[in-house]
């Protein structure tokens, strides 16, 4: 892990990571594609943003993109990975339905490093032309199993097939306790 991540993660009290942070961190380090499941509550959003942001740098433009299932999540995650991005100087955008699109279209063309959205949103930037997935290098579908479901399953697979053929794909779940 990076130092500034290191550093960050001491201020913050972490005394040990997770059980999800320290199953998923060395593949998504290594470019793997990964299905992570874990409660609510277990660290999944850290889990996912260390590695990945790790592997981007200020320059590269957009590479990571983050779906959610719903604006708030989308909130939430762009806070995390904001807080850890802004370490190493790494740019991250929010790109929700109900906010204003024409200010997220302003936005994206400063190419921020991470843009974190809903499905909704992120197909009607990439169906309006300003949102290019050309040079994506991973993809997170945090929340899969809300995501994949009849919904929204086709947007999904439609955002993925305009990213390369070698894009990373990440995949969080919930892990529900069913009593």
């Amino acid at each position: 892990m990076i130092s500034e991540f290191e550093k960050h993660a001491e201020k913050l009290g972490y005394q040990q990571w997770t059980a999800i942070q320290k199953a998923v961190y060395q593949p998504l380090k290594d470019g793997q594609s990964v299905v992570g499941i874990a409660p609510t509550g277990s660290g999944k959003t850290v889990a996912f943003t260390l590695p990945l942001l790790e592997s981007i740098k200020s320059i590269d433009g957009t590479k990571l993109i983050v779906v959610e299932p719903s604006a708030e999540l989308a909130m939430q995650t762009q806070k995390t990975m904001l807080e850890w991005g802004s370490l190493t100087g790494l740019t991250v955008q929010g790109a929700v339905g109900g906010a204003n699109i024409s200010r997220q279209i302003e936005r994206l063309k400063e190419h921020p490093n991470v843009i974190v959205g809903t499905t909704g949103r992120l197909m009607n930037l990439i169906e309006l032309g300003k949102l290019k997935l050309d040079d994506i290098q991973t993809i997170v579908i945090d929340e899969a199993d809300n995501l994949l479901s009849e919904d929204t399953l086709d947007s999904i697979r439609e955002l993925v097939d305009q990213a390369p053929d070698d894009t990373q794909l990440g995949f969080s779940r919930l892990l529900k306790m069913i009593f």
